[in-house]
């Protein structure tokens, strides 16, 4: 390991390493700064997104019973929100 004046360099097998701010491990997004707020972000756009696709499948009395929207609620847009921390 190689220090520099604010930055420190690793190297494996001879190559750096990139330096990055936040990188996506196992569905995490892990910051330098160990701020959650950018996992908090990514978590709720796909629960958005995940709510959104759900919602145009119920469309009232023409869409899905009640009941299995709920059930795909409770699959798809819920883990996003339990667990994104």
């Amino acid at each position: 390991m190689e220090t520099g004046s604010d930055e420190v360099k690793i190297k494996i097998d001879g190559r750096v390493i990139e330096n990055v701010c936040s990188y996506k491990y196992l569905g995490i997004v892990l910051d330098s700064e160990l701020d959650v707020r950018q996992q908090v972000d990514y978590a709720v756009c796909k629960a958005k997104r995940a709510s959104a696709k759900v919602c145009t499948l119920i469309d009232g009395r023409r869409g899905l019973p009640v009941r299995i929207g709920i059930n795909l609620y409770k699959a798809l847009v819920r883990p996003h929100m339990e667990y994104m921390i």
